[in-house]
């Protein structure tokens, strides 16, 4: 790391104050600076790594599979993984102290993306004006088709360490630099650029060292393809030294900046975090964090997360361990937990870095000691269950090896975190860095064990207040099943043991037994329900509230509410990702589709889309979700990655329903005026056929082996079957009145009335083994995060 010291530095032994602690004279008074341990430690070359077994990442019975990257063209003294940043399957991984060029330490920045199992390096970015040690990488953040990252010590207009910031810019398959970013006060030692967090169109940069190190955050917005700086905040109450923006957490219309060298009732170092909100486009500091336990030299505040209404601020010095706080949003950000290492030791540092992402925490540990492997560093993940936040995970890398520093940088995002250790030697290039990467395999969805005895469309209709049941072999109404009144939406569980009508006007959701055709329960919301999915795992069941603006979330085992999420106005129709990580909902009178985390039932993006949206089906992939768009009469094609738009396919006149074949080669849109289903080729995004139907279709569904389409038309009082290999009408069946089932109506059952399943033989046990790393495509990528030349220290004040 780069930094001008001035005065006689001396430093404290670790067994005397648990954390280095540097005294620096400036003039006439002494900066006291926490920092982390020196990195010049004898490192284990490539033969000693060989000689270490793998250690266990178990902490309890889930088993997080680890992949280890690094850059195709590291070197030694690169840090790659000093930062890190993860949305979807692409992550952005700093090397802060890259030379390029022949420029030292300039550095960069590596995007990896995640396809066919594995991490793969895809592109490398460099900003276009860089020069020696700039340490480009420093910091990075990512958001949709944005790229954001700061190079703290860019020299800008003669300048030294003012900083800046580049925004990267996906499009057309290619990353491309479009923005950089300055602040419009900078001056030299600033800084700028610290720390980064990106949301959306806005952007924050920390600036710690600012104003004597009294710090402040700048606020940029993107207009169009332009950003410009909107405002500078900093601290109502701050003071000389605090190092405000020493991190900053960015949510929608919220953020935290963190603030470590605060002086908190009269007691040093003990750090505070600010809370701003925007209001009227205008950002203004809403409420000041402090740990109701801290104490001198906790350092709370130097790192920070924000997911939702969930704040977690890291306290790497606290007690000499470290912990970290937990702020609930949705009771004015108060204190609900402070989290703890259950292994945790004197020196770890745990809550140097912090990250969030719905139900999961992930904080790092980057002077843990592994074993007989000192500052090998390590992260733990905590998750939300029943109110608490319970310690499920620590991830310890397999080859990791004394002074890594595993920890020091860190993200997660659902079932996938990620871990940098900078200091990490690959093939015997000493900290060139690593980073290391654990998914949790996704529930598999339960497998039926025996063969389907029938399948069966479940036609909820309106006006009758009754389900049709159809047998999809025969093309004839079964049974009738009397609901509440005017059901729309319907779901059935995986196995098709249950079905699930949303009623509107009863205000309640009737289950069905399929075996039987009896409602067996009734659960009563306090809202109008209309449109329905379930999780694939069918455990949950998600219930648009157009009423209410909001989604009940059902648990199918007890059927009983366990949540509630606010959305946008008017919400319609509601489909489940397939690995039931994201719930996705149209917003009728917004124009737009909110994305949920279902693991933490909290709105994590909202992507607008055409005018007035109704029906919504997610390709089998997950990779695109169809949105039907009532008033434009066109469906939105959603990159569910970006949660961007990337196509608008024109169809008939006022569609409402839409479903996706299971290749997910074709899409059926119900267009309620023109009489007719639009059949959309998802290659090209084009209309393909149209086919003609009876009076106002409303609703489709598509059988398992994906020959039919069943149409439901509203005002003739039947359903149309479609043949999908020909694009033709073959059956017309009869139903109740008003047919207006919105969602997935057919599935296959296993449990008839009547009929005896034909068991289907189980496969001969294969014996288990234990989960092995996957290589990248990129030699021997590895992500370790140890304090290095520019890795990141613990926070501190630094003098001028």
């Amino acid at each position: 790391m780069r930094e001008a010291f001035f005065g006689v530095i001396k430093r404290v032994s670790r067994a005397a104050l648990l954390t280095p602690v540097v005294v620096v004279a400036t003039g006439s008074s002494f900066v006291l600076a926490i920092r982390p341990c020196p990195r010049e430690h004898r490192r284990c070359d490539a033969k000693d790594r060989a000689q270490i077994p793998a250690k266990s990442k178990d902490l309890r019975q889930s088993q997080w599979v680890e992949q280890k990257v690094s850059a195709s063209d590291g070197a030694t003294q690169d840090a790659f993984g000093s930062s890190i940043a993860l949305e979807g399957e692409i992550a952005l991984i700093g090397a802060p102290n890259a030379t390029v060029n022949g420029h030292s330490a300039q550095g960069a920045a590596y995007l990896f993306s995640y396809s066919n199992g594995n991490w793969n390096e895809v592109a490398k970015l460099l900003a276009s004006d860089g020069a020696s040690f700039d340490n480009f990488g420093y910091s990075v953040a990512l958001s949709g088709n944005a790229a954001l990252i700061g190079a703290w010590h860019a020299t800008v207009n003669g300048n030294p360490l003012q900083g800046a910031a580049y925004v990267f810019t996906h499009a057309g398959g290619q990353w491309s630099q479009t923005a950089k970013l300055i602040a419009n006060d900078g001056v030299a030692f600033d800084d700028f650029a610290w720390s980064v967090a990106i949301s959306d169109d806005t952007a924050f940069i920390g600036t710690p060292y600012t104003l004597n190190s009294k710090g402040a955050a700048y606020v940029f917005m993107r207009n169009g393809s332009t950003w410009s700086q909107l405002q500078k905040l900093s601290a109502s109450d701050g003071a000389d030294g605090d190092s405000f923006g020493w991190s900053v957490a960015l949510d929608g219309d919220t953020a935290v900046i963190g603030a470590p060298n605060a002086t908190v009732k009269g007691a040093f170092l003990r750090g505070a975090a600010y809370v701003f909100v925007r209001s009227n486009g205008s950002w203004a500091e809403a409420q000041k964090l402090v740990a109701e336990d801290g104490a001198a030299f906790d350092q709370f505040g130097a790192s920070a997360g924000l997911s939702g209404n969930v704040a977690v601020i890291g306290a790497p010095v606290a007690g000499g361990v470290g912990a970290a706080y937990v702020f609930d949003g949705s009771s004015g950000w108060v204190e609900t937990e402070k989290l703890t290492g259950s292994d945790s030791a004197s020196g770890d540092q745990f809550g140097y870095k912090v990250g969030v992402h719905g139900a999961t925490v992930l904080i790092g540990a980057p002077f843990a000691d592994i074993e007989a492997e000192t500052d090998q560093g390590a992260a733990y993940v905590f998750s939300a269950q029943n109110g608490r936040w319970n310690e499920v995970q620590k991830l310890i890398a397999s080859d990791g090896v004394s002074y890594d520093g595993a920890g020091s940088a860190l993200a997660v995002y659902g079932n996938v975190a990620a871990l940098g250790a900078p200091n990490a030697a690959i093939d015997g290039h000493a900290y060139q860095g690593a980073v290391y990467f654990y998914r949790q395999p996704a529930v598999p969805t339960p497998t039926p064990t025996s063969t389907p005895c029938a399948v069966r469309a479940y036609v909820s209709n309106a006006d009758s207040n009754d389900v049709s049941v159809i047998d999809t072999t025969s093309n004839t109404v079964v049974a009738t099943v009397p609901v509440g009144t005017s059901p729309f939406g319907v779901a059935v569980a995986p196995g098709g043991a249950r079905a699930y009508v949303a009623n509107a006007f009863s205000s309640d959701v009737s289950v069905i037994d399929t075996s039987a055709n009896i409602v067996v329960a009734t659960v009563t919301l306090n809202s109008s329900p209309y449109g329905m999915a379930l999780t694939p795992d069918g455990s949950r069941a998600y219930v648009t509230n157009p009423a209410s603006n909001a989604v009940t979330v059902l648990d199918t085992a007890s059927n009983t509410v366990v949540a509630t999420i606010p959305v946008g106005n008017v919400p319609y129709g509601v489909a489940i990702a397939p690995d039931g990580a994201r719930a996705y909902v149209t917003n009728n009178q917004a124009d737009s589709v909110s994305v949920i985390d279902t693991s933490g039932n909290i709105v994590i993006a909202t992507v607008s889309v055409g005018t007035f949206p109704y029906g919504i089906a997610l390709t089998p992939d997950g990779a695109h979700a169809y949105v039907a768009n009532e008033f434009s009469g066109d469906v939105s094609v959603i990159d569910t990655l970006a949660n961007t738009v990337v196509a608008t396919v024109g169809v008939g006149s006022a569609p409402y329903g839409v479903a996706i074949a299971p290749n997910g080669a074709r899409v059926y849109v119900a267009n309620f005026t023109s009489n007719n289903v639009s059949v959309i080729d998802t290659a090209t995004n084009t209309v393909v056929a149209t086919v003609p139907c009876g009076t106002a279709p409303f609703g489709v569904a598509v059988t398992p082996d994906g020959s039919r389409a069943y149409v439901t038309n509203a005002l003739s009082n039947n359903v149309s079957v479609i043949e999908t290999s020909s694009n033709t009408v073959v059956a017309t069946v009869s139903t109740g009145s008003d047919p207006r089932p919105l969602g997935n109506f057919i599935a296959a059952l296993h449990q008839c009335a009547g009929v005896t399943p034909t068991p289907t033989p189980a496969p001969s046990p294969t014996p288990s083994t234990s989960p092995t790393p996957t290589a990248t495509a990129t030699p021997t990528a590895t992500v370790t995060i140890t304090p290095s030349p520019t890795a990141r220290p613990a926070p501190t004040a630094r003098p001028r």
